[in-house]
């Protein structure tokens, strides 16, 4: 199997899996590597540059959703233009209202539940980042898939740079285009000469992640995990209800015997009362945008079309327009889907919280469970 990617000096390389347990790299000559912790290993040390986005050849040019036609029902052979593409260069900046710290000491708290405190977990639909650096911080050994390469080149920059909250601004990364930066930051707010500038809750946690540039629906790994996460909304894009038993399924396949599987969902309720057909503006110093939301209740399918006006260097502004679809599932229809796919439903919270999800509740924290290795291999 050969996966195209960029090192951590923006090089493309190519990696060939020798074996379903190793891999090499054509940029620095390495050969035979362990797949895990391969990038961290003695040999990586030795001489790779252990630092790069992966993807598939196979599904590299898949996309994450396609476009629902006009009947309500999905276009026949049109896939829907990448939601992330000029979105990843600003997501961190208009979404630092979340609070991902919190949010992350909820999930550690919830594995460590499950006697899952070290080890492999996978974070699917990782975006920037920013989640999958905090549980990296927490002592896990962190896996990023996502469905978009200019996401995950934002989460490669930041975790060199130390936090993309602080990336695309000068005096840290020495580029004022977002996260646009391959190299560390340096110059003043290199503190120790490490190449980290040392802002943001973020830094000293992402050096060692592996990002896999896939689509959800289609994603493969060499080997199990403990867990797997998704947050914020990821699960949401994927819009048929086949489609998100197949990331299930997948889900089912990739853990270790009784791993855990945590996410989180929109809610039919958060679409229909509190989003709607709404307008939501923000105005600040480095960019604006302009989100129009509609929501269909027959297909549960909720648009919302952005408008970015992001400033530039030279003081201007560029405009980038972008289209978001997402998907409404109530409960009853998740716990069908996890049974489908040969997980076990283990629990539903008012998302973040150890409140049982009510009917008001606009995000939901489901908790699901491997069930069928340990009776197969006792079979």
């Amino acid at each position: 199997m050969i996966h195209t990617g960029i090192c951590s000096g923006g090089e493309s390389i190519i990696l060939t899996a020798l074996t379903e347990s190793t891999v090499s790299c054509r940029l620095c000559c390495r050969t035979g590597m362990p797949w895990y912790p391969w990038w961290r290993s003695a040999e990586t040390a030795a001489g790779c540059c252990g630092r790069f986005t992966m993807t598939s050849a196979r599904s590299s040019d898949k996309r994450r959703g396609r476009l629902p036609g006009e009947s309500g029902g999905m276009a026949e052979g049109e896939e829907r233009m990448e939601a992330y593409s000029s979105f990843a260069r600003v997501y961190d900046m208009f979404m630092d209202n979340v609070p991902y710290e919190e949010w992350s000491r909820y999930l550690t708290g919830l594995l460590e539940e499950y006697g899952i405190r070290d080890g492999l977990v996978l974070d699917l639909g990782c975006g920037t980042g920013r989640m999958t650096r905090l549980l990296a911080q927490a002592g896990y050994d962190m896996i990023g898939v996502d469905g978009s390469e200019e996401m995950l080149e934002a989460a490669r920059s930041a975790d060199h740079c130390g936090s993309a909250d602080h990336c695309g601004r000068a005096d840290h990364c020495g580029s004022t285009d977002y996260c646009g930066s391959a190299a560390p930051c340096g110059g003043s707010e290199d503190q120790d000469g490490s190449g980290c500038c040392g802002a943001g809750d973020d830094c000293g946690g992402g050096s060692d992640i592996l990002y896999l540039l896939q689509d959800m629906r289609e994603f493969e790994l060499f080997g199990t995990v403990r867990a797997v996460v998704s947050i914020c909304d990821s699960l949401n894009y994927i819009l048929e209800e086949d489609e998100l038993q197949k990331v299930f399924s997948l889900v089912n396949n990739y853990l270790d015997p009784g791993g855990m599987f945590l996410f989180d969902l929109n809610t039919v309720y958060k679409y229909e009362e509190l989003l709607g057909e709404t307008t939501i503006c923000e105005n600040r110093d480095e960019g604006s945008f302009i989100w129009e939301n509609y929501y269909d209740r027959e297909t549960q399918i909720n648009e919302y079309d952005l408008t970015f006006f992001i400033r530039e260097e030279s003081g201007l502004y560029r405009r980038f327009e972008e289209t978001h679809y997402q998907r409404a599932y109530s409960p009853e229809a998740i716990k069908r889907l996890l049974t489908a796919a040969g997980m076990k439903f283990v629990g539903a919270y008012d998302a973040f919280t150890r409140e049982p999800a009510g009917e008001k509740s606009g995000r939901i924290c489901f908790i699901a469970q491997e069930s069928g290795k340990k009776k197969e291999a006792e079979e």
